[in-house]
């Protein structure tokens, strides 16, 4: 279904959550490279003024990673756009408001439902994985894209964080996909 989506989609908006951790930052920039594989113009969007230290640094490193706010992407999104919200599914905690309204939105997340969780047909809720970083890893995989050495350092970042040092919500894949980015 994605694919099928993302060759129906002039325009993809790929965004995590809120105040931004390495976790959905990692994803974000880690789905953009499915994008780039199937040559879609995508915007990478988020309202976040400040990024911890990690993230900062990847700014440093990574000059031609933009991001556009929520305002400027409702004025971009039409119904030939497909926007990919990553690391979260409830409405309060992202910054496009009123996703319902959009014909495309799909969910990619770990995190449980409630009544606050996005309406939409398009609702990926991988509970059992340490990190939607982990996800992404897989779909890179599926898809056969090349990841870059930063991206993947930035997709093992974002399992580190949300395994705690890989302490925490661990299964046999968890430590597959560290091989894989690692490698």
């Amino acid at each position: 279904i994605l694919v099928k989506e993302l060759f129906l989609s002039k325009n993809v908006f790929i965004l995590g959550h809120n105040n931004m951790d390495m976790d959905a930052f990692a994803s974000v920039l880690g789905f953009s490279l499915i994008c780039k594989k199937y040559k879609k113009k995508f915007y990478l969007v988020s309202d976040d003024k400040v990024f911890d230290y990690g993230i900062n640094k990847t700014f440093e490193k990574m000059k031609n990673i933009h991001f556009i706010d929520s305002k400027t992407a409702r004025d971009l999104i039409d119904d030939k756009s497909l926007i990919v919200v990553l690391d979260v599914n409830k409405k309060k905690l992202i910054c496009l408001d009123n996703l319902s309204s959009y014909s495309k939105v799909v969910i990619i997340d770990h995190h449980d439902t409630n009544s606050d969780t996005v309406d939409t047909e398009y609702l990926y809720i991988d509970k059992t994985v340490s990190s939607v970083s982990e996800i992404v890893s897989m779909l890179l995989r599926k898809f056969r894209i090349n990841v870059p050495k930063m991206y993947a350092t930035l997709l093992l970042s974002g399992i580190i964080l949300d395994t705690n040092g890989l302490s925490y919500k661990l299964n046999r894949r968890t430590f597959f996909y560290c091989y894989y980015l690692r490698r």
